[in-house]
């Protein structure tokens, strides 16, 4: 949890490859219940406080714009509706850490399918920017880096529970 309580949710969307979870027999439409599946886990289970908010830090190191093309755009403007229609006021911030330099020019594209309450909560920090201190504990972002391999395999058992539950 954050400093002021809130959850703290990472997320890297760079890491997945709808091509290969295609091949696998996952496509768009079960990434997108699993991605439902998951933040209704958030705030039905984990937090069910109507009015909870949380901080989300996307590290989006690993994105490309040759990644953003076809179904995998279509995920994102599907989760952006989603999140807008039935999520809005359940950001405290949006973290986009790690950011390249072309990230900036994308969000001038996104940003009208953001609710306008939403835009304001974004921020996107470039490589050489670090987290806010008073939003994240340093050390839970370096934590999560540290335990990545053990993360790696926790989610690799659950993401696929999950979206073989899914599909």
């Amino acid at each position: 949890q954050g400093k002021n309580g809130h959850f703290v949710f990472y997320e890297r969307p760079g890491d997945f490859d709808l091509k290969q979870l295609t091949a696998k027999g996952i496509d768009a439409d079960a990434l997108l219940r699993h991605w439902l599946f998951i933040t209704e886990y958030q705030w039905e289970v984990l937090d069910r406080d109507p009015l909870a908010k949380a901080i989300t830090v996307l590290d989006i190191a690993s994105v490309s714009i040759s990644s953003l093309v076809g179904d995998t755009l279509e995920v994102v403007k599907q989760t952006i509706t989603w999140a807008n229609q039935h999520y809005p006021e359940r950001s405290d911030v949006i973290l986009m850490v790690n950011a390249p330099f072309w990230v900036s020019l994308l969000w001038q594209i996104v940003k009208p399918w953001v609710h306008e309450n939403t835009q304001k909560k974004v921020r996107i920090l470039s490589k050489k920017e670090t987290l806010n201190v008073s939003i994240v504990e340093l050390w839970q972002y370096s934590y999560y880096y540290i335990s990545y391999c053990i993360y790696q395999y926790i989610y690799i058992y659950i993401c696929t529970s999950v979206c073989l539950y899914c599909v």
